[in-house]
């Protein structure tokens, strides 16, 4: 995680150059609007907001027309905010518990942070040769967005493998319209194996799928949970 401060004036904009999933305002003496890669958010002492893909720079500006002093985090992963107030224009806000483990502590001081409990809601596993689109989780089933928990195939010849998210269903493998979740290429005809365990947050609205480029055997998994 990396920290910042910003002295801003009434009204003045500021780049700020780290990259990260999400900004959580520390302290604040007025709103900033936020603005990034899916973000286009006003928010306010003890506010953020998360995105599900990576930024690698934002825009903060003052709206509070008065000197405003504010102190930030960026980081990756998941963020700790009891209350969020934003508009987004792309990914998901999305309130973690626990919240309390943070009242007027620093956080190069933080020794405990209560986890956040997930119940499993769904894991997709097959095993065969396709080359047609598998649905793993529909558009209209992502009601409030999917944390996806683990993915990974399997493929024992030549060709690519991708798992994707889109609002509509992808109409190849390498439909440019779709999101990236995990690719898997695989050039020589031997086994290629990868596997991710990292939460990845899919905005609700969007479905998840998988295809390949070529009628291969493939094992391939994901296990994750409606919010």
């Amino acid at each position: 995680m990396n920290t910042g401060n910003l002295d801003l004036t009434a009204y003045q904009s500021v780049p700020i150059k780290k990259v990260g999933t999400f900004i959580y305002i520390i302290a604040s003496q007025g709103d900033v609007i936020v603005k990034g890669k899916g973000i286009n958010a006003r928010l306010k002492n003890n506010q953020g907001i998360q995105v599900a893909e990576q930024f690698d720079s934002l825009e903060m500006r003052d709206v509070s027309g008065a000197p405003n002093s504010v102190d930030y985090v960026i980081g990756n992963g998941e963020f700790l905010n009891a209350e969020i107030s934003a508009e987004i224009t792309g990914g998901k806000i999305q309130p973690i518990g626990g919240a309390d483990n943070l009242t007027n502590q620093p956080w190069s001081k933080i020794s405990e942070i209560t986890p956040r409990m997930l119940n499993l809601a769904g894991a997709f596993y097959l095993s065969d040769a396709l080359n047609s689109l598998n649905t793993i989780v529909a558009p209209a089933a992502n009601i409030n967005g999917v944390v996806v928990l683990g993915v990974g195939c399997n493929q024992d010849n030549t060709g690519t493998a991708r798992f994707m998210y889109g609002q509509s269903a992808p109409t190849s493998w390498n439909d440019a319209s779709a999101g990236t979740i995990l690719l898997n290429r695989r050039d020589v005809a031997s086994q290629s194996n990868i596997a991710v365990e990292l939460p990845i947050i899919i905005p609700a609205g969007h479905g998840i799928y998988f295809n390949q480029s070529t009628l291969n055997s493939t094992q391939r998994f994901m296990e994750y949970e409606f919010l």
